[in-house]
């Protein structure tokens, strides 16, 4: 395989803080315990993010061809050398599709106008490149938690009711971020989880 014709498996991201990390973490813990308590056959299914893979996810690229990348990458940074920094609040917890039948375990991410087009310009500079992205609609969260497929109603019902009490008991704030950065990432896939690579990053340098 040449170079022009690499496959890269990537995405773009936001970094999290030391101090939201600390706090996902100790989110993760309650509610592996939790679950482990009421649901623990469904907690044995979960594979936890690791806390070096926390992020909030803009865009995901999918397998792309390095060139392609690149060209993403460069107007990126012509886009971010005209946004200035903001301000996200993280907060929240949910499933993804739905409690019944869950398959992702995230924090939630509160929208922001900021935050909305920033993914809308990414979206026009991905597809202007080339590129196809995503057509649902964009919903940020931090995943902390996958779920392996299973099968057993009294286990689901069982992990609906868990999952809902928690959706309430989280529902608050945990803290700010501020975002001053962005990152193009590259997925590398090991039987032990993902490693991600930092490719390229690019700062929100505009004055207000």
């Amino acid at each position: 395989m040449s170079k022009n014709s690499e496959l890269i498996r990537s995405f773009i991201a936001i970094d999290l803080p030391d101090e939201v990390h600390r706090s996902i973490q100790e989110i993760v813990s309650l509610v592996s315990q939790r679950l482990k308590k009421q649901s623990p056959q469904l907690e044995s299914t979960i594979r936890w993010v690791p806390q070096k893979n926390i992020h909030i996810t803009l865009h995901f690229l999918g397998d792309i061809q390095k060139p392609i990348l690149e060209e993403i990458s460069r107007q990126t940074q012509l886009l971010t050398s005209h946004l200035s920094p903001f301000t996200l609040h993280v907060g929240g917890f949910g499933v993804f599709p739905k409690p019944e039948r869950p398959r992702v375990i995230w924090i939630g991410v509160q929208t922001s106008q900021e935050l909305i087009e920033l993914h809308q310009q990414l979206s026009l500079i991905i597809t202007n490149c080339g590129w196809t992205i995503d057509k649902k609609p964009f919903q940020g969260h931090i995943t902390i938690g996958r779920i392996k497929d299973f099968h057993n109603a009294n286990i689901r019902n069982d992990s609906s009711t868990t999952l809902l009490s928690l959706n309430k008991e989280l529902s608050y704030n945990i803290s700010k971020v501020n975002v001053s950065q962005i990152h193009i990432y590259k997925s590398i896939l090991n039987p032990s989880g993902a490693r991600y690579e930092k490719l390229f990053s690019h700062n929100l340098t505009a004055t207000s």
